[in-house]
């Protein structure tokens, strides 16, 4: 009898080499459930026993091929015995990013990314079932919260259905793993206030009517929103105050430039350029408004008391600001068409209403009028308003909902008006 001598670890990787190769061209031959199973757990087993040296490219012989095979649910049983095997393996740690298992669950939460179309949920369904989801993988779903894109063939898929895998995928992360929450609702929040409008627009819907009504959640959005309504007002005064100044700069030199040049002219071109400065900065003010207000705005909607907190920021805000506020709220689809004339925020508003609001609230009654005729209760709590404030204008949007001898009280006031 020969005596049993070891494998070298050559012999060792030849032989699961050869191994895993078969493994892997006999997929037509294991159509039955148990034959299935066993080759799945075969695979994961073979890569385990090769050398940490020669793991490395048996571990991406494995990817490409679970990755080749991940549409039929093939690809992802295998994916998942494979990170469980490794991670197995792995030592207590505060952070598996850049370990084996990290760099196997990267490669793969990428290579679903270039491989399958982004109407596909596999990417949501592995990252709630795998054993630990490391940081590198949530910045792989981050950039496509970000439309910041790395597929072989972008150009088949809109971007739309890229964010919308991101941001689904973070909020499947958000409920079935409490730990990561913190950082999958920042990034969420952080797109709610996303230059592009196709990415804000649907990160707000997802966080105003899907994470607003986690109870974890719910206060660090309302914050998250709230400073930004504050910090939207205060970058709003800083951007005026140099506006102020550089014209300031500009006068002075446009007067001593007068002296030489046609006075009338020189008026006649200060006036035109002034229109189109303010045309241009309400421009601007409205496009901030709405980029960082807008999720706030979705809130009020949810949490109709926050309109007295809009109410309040409104009133410590500049000329300027308020104009762009109001036409925001006022738009066709604004915040103002969210509220009915029954709604109890609204009547406590005009009840108590914040000193300095006043034309928020005008828009809000005027946007309520255009769509339907005030109930009583409204118009009732309006013209006690209006004693109170003495200001006509109140009463224009409830007109049609006064008594006769009402409308005959107020209307030497009303015709007063200017146009």
């Amino acid at each position: 009898m020969q005596p049993v001598s070891a494998l070298s670890t050559s012999e060792k990787e030849a032989i699961c080499q050869d191994t895993l190769r078969r493994l892997v061209a006999c997929q037509k031959d294991v159509d039955v459930i148990l034959f299935h199973n066993l080759r799945v757990q075969l695979l994961t087993k073979v890569v385990g026993m090769w050398e940490k040296d020669g793991r490395d490219q048996a571990i991406q012989t494995l990817v490409t091929f679970i990755l080749g095979d991940y549409s039929n649910r093939r690809g992802h049983e295998i994916a998942e015995h494979l990170l469980y095997d490794t991670f197995s393996r792995m030592p207590d740690l505060d952070s598996y990013d850049g370990t084996e298992y990290g760099k196997l669950l990267q490669n793969i939460v990428e290579g679903i990314t270039e491989k399958l179309p982004p109407r596909n949920k596999s990417l949501p369904i592995l990252l709630r079932e795998v054993p630990v989801v490391t940081t590198d993988a949530l910045d792989v779903v981050e950039r496509l919260c970000n439309a910041d894109v790395k597929s072989g063939e972008p150009q088949t898929h809109s971007l739309s259905d890229w964010v919308t895998l991101g941001l689904s995928t973070m909020r499947d992360l958000i409920i079935n793993r409490p730990v990561l929450e913190e950082r999958c609702l920042s990034v969420c929040l952080s797109c709610t206030v996303h230059e592009n409008p196709l990415i804000r627009d649907k990160a707000i819907r997802l966080v105003a009517n899907q994470l607003y009504a986690l109870p974890s959640c719910s206060i660090p959005i309302e914050e998250f929103a709230s400073e930004r309504l504050n910090h939207m007002a205060s970058e709003a005064a800083d951007g005026l105050k140099v506006e102020d100044e550089g014209t300031k700069v500009l006068d002075g030199k446009a007067e001593e430039g007068s002296k030489l040049d046609n006075a009338d002219a020189h008026v006649d071109n200060m006036s035109a350029d002034a229109d189109v400065k303010a045309a241009v900065e309400t421009a601007k003010l409205v496009t901030l408004v709405t980029e960082k207000s807008s999720l706030f705005f979705a809130l009020c909607v949810k949490k109709q008391t926050l309109l007295h907190t809009l109410s309040t920021v409104y009133a410590k805000a500049t000329k300027e600001l308020r104009e762009a506020i109001d036409k925001t709220v006022g738009s066709n689809g604004g915040l103002a068409s969210a509220f009915s004339s029954s709604s109890p925020a609204l009547l406590q508003l005009v009840q108590s209403p914040v000193h300095g609001a006043e034309g928020l609230l005008r828009v809000m009654l005027q946007n309520i009028a255009d769509n339907a005729e005030p109930i009583r209760d409204l118009a009732t709590c309006v013209l006690r308003l209006y004693h109170t404030k003495n200001d006509p204008r109140f009463l224009i949007p409830v007109l049609g909902s006064l008594k006769k001898d009402e409308i005959l009280s107020v209307l030497q006031t009303i015709v007063k008006l200017p146009e």
